[in-house]
């Protein structure tokens, strides 16, 4: 490194180093079978400099390359745009959050608790197949920058998920699915319970009609239609003028209830970091305030492009430059129970999973999508699943309307959501 940072000295007017090492030990079952176990080992170094303004990248996972990697990235500046953009010193007061358990995961207890989950969903479904997949690793990443900044952390990750398929009488097939992550070991006996339950709601069927209808989306499929929104509230869709939310920090477009936090500090968190993978400080932030639209998430070239501050939420690997990227979302839960929110609905649907929301029109909002898992409900609670259906509307107009958040949340990916009710959307059968 030394050669290194003396060669980009003299020919550079900054220079950063990203340094990351990880390893993973990934763990699946296929249709009710082991089906692999391995090794995953990942190390690099990326080297992102300025050369008369301009950026130029390189990057490789030969630690003994580190200068022919910087010769690289010299070179290449020439083909880059301009961009005024400055490396922080090292950060005062950081916050640490917890990212990192000393805890071993053994592999041969996994392969043995999978094996339950998959016997005890057996014994209530003969015909169900599941997939189980755990993932545990751990990893460091040190960020060195001519400005001093001279930063190391690292992180533990342990995931788990379970899906389950099935066909049912009618010859339809269903397929359920749960997941939990952390930064050590979680117990996932919770998982199967929440599948068997929507597997035996599925059990009846049930008939809707087109029109509009009250929905209830579960923290699953909120936080599936809330991502079209928050594509929409990073640097680049601004910078660029194709986010509808351009030039509108400041104003209240959705209703008074919706409240989105990024918080990178919670423990415990694999989404969670101290500083991001620039070197800025991390922090609370809401995003959306009471349907007021707080502010973006930025990295160093988007707040320099837009001459704002940047948020503290730069994400990257050792291979890629950086990009802006949400940490732990969090929606605001409300005050009543589900089971209180369906009493008042008295009649709607409610989804679980859909298919297709990946080809709305995000720029718009515009969205249509078949519901792959959902059930209509009245006061009483479910009464069976609804198949055939779509649902169609605008989100930025949905979300501006009478909203109904759940007191009870759940995590779901990096985020943490409530159940939600739209008071009317277009339902088609």
């Amino acid at each position: 490194m030394i050669a290194a940072e003396k060669y980009l000295k003299e020919n550079t007017e900054w220079y950063e180093f990203f340094f990351e090492e990880s390893e993973s030990f990934p763990i699946s079952f296929a249709n009710n079978r082991f089906y692999s176990m391995s090794e995953k080992f990942s190390s690099g170094c990326g080297i992102r400099v300025s050369v008369g303004g301009r950026i130029g990248f390189s990057f490789s996972n030969n630690k003994d390359k580190l200068l022919e990697t910087a010769q690289t990235a010299v070179s290449l500046a020439k083909f880059s745009e301009i961009q005024n953009i400055r490396l922080p010193e090292l950060p005062q007061n950081i916050i640490e959050p917890i990212t990192y358990s000393e805890e071993e995961i053994s592999e041969d207890n996994e392969i043995l608790t999978a094996e339950k989950t998959i016997s005890y969903i057996k014994e209530q479904f003969d015909d169900a197949l599941s997939d189980v997949r755990i993932n545990s690793g751990k990893g460091s990443r040190h960020i060195v920058n001519s400005m001093g900044l001279d930063y190391s952390s690292k992180y533990s990750f342990y995931s788990a998920s379970v899906s389950t398929e099935r066909i049912l009488e009618d010859k339809s097939r269903i397929s359920v699915w749960e997941a939990v992550s952390s930064i050590k070991k979680e117990n996932y006996d919770h998982l199967f319970s929440e599948i068997i339950k929507m597997h035996k709601l599925s059990q009846n069927n049930a008939k809707v009609n087109s029109g509009k209808v009250p929905v209830i989306f579960t923290p699953h499929a909120f936080s599936s239609l809330i991502s079209i929104l928050l594509n929409q509230l990073s640097g680049g869709s601004h910078y660029k003028k194709i986010s509808p939310f351009t030039g509108k920090i400041g104003e209240k477009l959705f209703s008074d209830n919706l409240t989105i936090t990024d918080n990178p500090l919670l423990d415990n968190s694999y989404h969670s970091f101290g500083i991001d993978d620039e070197g800025i400080t991390s922090r609370n932030k809401d995003i959306i305030s009471s349907g007021i639209i707080k502010e973006i998430i930025t990295d160093l070239k988007y707040s320099s492009l837009l001459g704002i501050s940047p948020s503290g939420n730069s994400s990257r690997s050792y291979s890629s430059l950086p990009s802006p990227s949400f940490s732990n979302v969090i929606i605001a839960p409300g005050q009543s129970s589900l089971s209180e929110i369906m009493k008042n609905a008295k009649s709607g649907i409610f989804v679980d999973q859909m298919i297709g929301l990946g080809q709305s029109n995000t720029i718009t909002g515009d969205f249509s999508c078949n519901l792959s898992l959902a059930f209509s409900f009245d006061e009483n609670g479910i009464l069976g699943r609804i198949k055939d259906c779509m649902l169609s509307g605008n989100l930025y107009q949905l979300l501006n309307r009478d909203l109904l958040f759940s007191n009870e949340t759940k995590q779901t990916g990096n985020f943490n959501c409530p159940y939600v009710m739209f008071s009317s959307m277009d339902l088609s059968v």
